[in-house]
């Protein structure tokens, strides 16, 4: 049949970031004619493919809204970003990640 809405459930977990781009695509093709409902970890992924966001905190719900209000809600911010706005979080990982580097050779 053809179902009026999908729900996927981490779509995206355990792929290379290849496929994520293909599963973003799909994704973005699906939603032009079907509701998506879409359950994911990955903040970018969720900005990048939603034009409306409902975002779970132990349950509860803390925001509901369109992806650019979403990115600037505080309480979504600290509960998933820790405090950094989205396009900076990947920015914060990478220093992070550099920080314990210094030094060492391969």
């Amino acid at each position: 049949g053809d179902p009026d809405v999908l729900l996927l459930d981490e779509p995206n977990a355990g792929v290379s970031s290849e496929d994520v781009d293909d599963i973003k695509a799909l994704i973005e093709d699906v939603a032009s004619d079907h509701s998506v409902l879409l359950v994911e970890h990955n903040m970018d992924i969720v900005m990048d493919v939603s034009d409306r966001i409902v975002v779970l905190n132990q349950g509860a719900v803390i925001a509901d809204d369109v992806p650019e209000n979403i990115r600037g809600d505080p309480d979504v911010q600290e509960a998933y970003l820790g405090g950094y706005e989205a396009g900076d979080l990947q920015e914060q990982r990478a220093k992070r990640a550099g920080e314990g580097a210094e030094g060492e050779t391969a």
